[in-house]
């Protein structure tokens, strides 16, 4: 995978394979943060990426990276530039003034606090406040030049603060409890009465979702990876017959590459999946699913790894 400049210019202390090793560690710690600094193109999208135009293929592809990074949301005081700059209405000279902004006065204290950096106006605020999240440092809070706001932490766009407001107060709590369990429990319990009192306020469902969340959540832990066999680590563990559980890593024309634990991908060969389910294999598995298979065969001298498929998604495959 080739580095971006961004990831070789961050150590120029260190050697670019040093670097590229701090990268790769990095990307454990939070792989959004460490991916988006590559070029999505280099990140490698499908055998046939080079057969698309370059320009729309790079617009596509900087969509889809905006999207997570919007979707995901981002703490404005640990961000680094290459992150800010794919907030949605934010660019790279808007993403650096904030950097320039954050040295300037230590941390922000509150989303509002953000229209005092260069390039933000209120055009551009309301584009990205509502996937920015500041969280509060008590100990520099006296500093904060406007007052600090807990649903600043959230994913409640400011200008839907005056009904999150109403919420908390009708759940019987107060901004301060916003983040806790008891909070978050008592939303979650009531979000069928608060969506009917308040039915006529828009994006009424979108801050009850982000109300029942807890401070500092990360909705990517929500979602489980494959649980591979621990007895499983290597080609060699394998034999045919085992039962395995995986996650497709790569669809193509003539079936679908499986991870299942070992450091080799198996895979899924068009011929051996049901007849009624090989017209479009693209439909039938798509990159990230989870799949139950069975190992048909295992060649160790070549590393390779075939397999026979289940069940998608916990769902058994109809034979």
């Amino acid at each position: 995978m080739n580095e971006a400049p961004a990831v070789l210019t961050a150590f120029l202390d260190l050697t670019i394979k040093l670097s590229n090793l701090v990268s790769i560690a990095r990307r454990l710690q939070d792989p959004l943060a460490e991916y988006v600094k590559i070029e999505p193109s280099h990140l490698g999208v499908g055998m046939y990426q080079h057969s698309i135009n370059e320009k729309d293929l790079d617009k596509a592809l900087d969509l889809v990276v905006r999207e997570c990074v919007s979707y995901v949301g981002v703490d404005v005081n640990t961000a680094s530039q290459e992150l800010l700059e794919k907030v949605s209405g934010l660019n790279s000279t808007i993403a650096k003034n904030v950097l320039l902004g954050r040295a300037e006065i230590g941390r922000f204290q509150s989303r509002e606090e953000l229209m005092l950096v260069r390039g933000i106006d209120s055009q551009v605020f309301e584009q990205c406040a509502g996937f920015i999240n500041v969280y509060q440092n008590e100990s520099i809070s006296n500093r904060a030049k406007v007052p600090y706001q807990s649903l600043d932490a959230t994913m409640v766009h400011p200008e839907s603060y005056d009904l999150a407001k109403k919420i908390i107060s009708f759940v019987g709590y107060g901004l301060a409890d916003v983040g806790t369990n008891d909070f978050c429990n008592a939303v979650d319990q009531n979000k069928i009465q608060i969506a009917r009192y308040f039915e006529t306020r828009p994006h009424v469902e979108s801050v009850i979702e982000a109300l029942s969340r807890p401070l500092h959540y990360d909705m990517r832990k929500g979602r489980m990876g494959a649980i591979f066999r621990q007895s499983c680590r290597t080609i060699q563990d394998l034999a045919d017959g085992m039962s395995l559980t995986g996650v497709v890593n790569n669809v193509t024309d003539f079936g679908a590459f499986v991870d299942i634990g070992v450091g080799i991908n198996g895979l899924i060969h068009l011929s051996a999946l049901p007849k009624n389910s090989t017209d479009d294999i693209h439909m039938l598995l798509q990159i990230n699913c989870h799949v139950d298979v069975t190992v048909s065969n295992v060649d160790i001298v070549r590393d390779k790894i075939g397999l026979r498929l289940n069940a998608i998604n916990g769902i058994p495959l109809q034979m």
